[in-house]
């Protein structure tokens, strides 16, 4: 299993999914195609929850989202479930701004 990296984009944001346990999600995420760039991070996380480190940290730093994007989101998280149901370590970190309800 490889790791995914991608640069954060105008309408995407950076992704860094580390097979040692290190995850992240960064930036706004507004693209008109929100499942096909989500997709391929929900494949990735279905391979890594059937053999994960021994601690799963998920930071996520999102500054937008378009409706999509937070339907697309929650299912991406939704597919850490097992991990917890199974008794792993895992800890999701949802950074915002101090200001910003919305995010909140």
């Amino acid at each position: 299993m490889k790791n995914i990296v991608i640069k954060e984009a105008y309408t995407t944001p950076e992704v860094n999914f580390d097979t040692s346990g290190t995850l992240l999600i960064r930036g706004k995420s507004i693209h008109e195609n929100t499942f096909g760039f989500y997709t391929p991070l929900m494949e990735w996380i279905r391979e890594y929850v059937k053999q994960p480190a021994e601690f799963t940290v998920v930071d996520l730093y999102i500054e937008y989202l378009n409706s999509a994007s937070s339907k697309a989101l929650l299912e991406t998280i939704k597919l850490f479930k097992p991990l917890v149901e199974k008794g792993h370590s895992f800890l999701l970190n949802w950074n915002y701004e101090v200001d910003d309800d919305d995010m909140e």
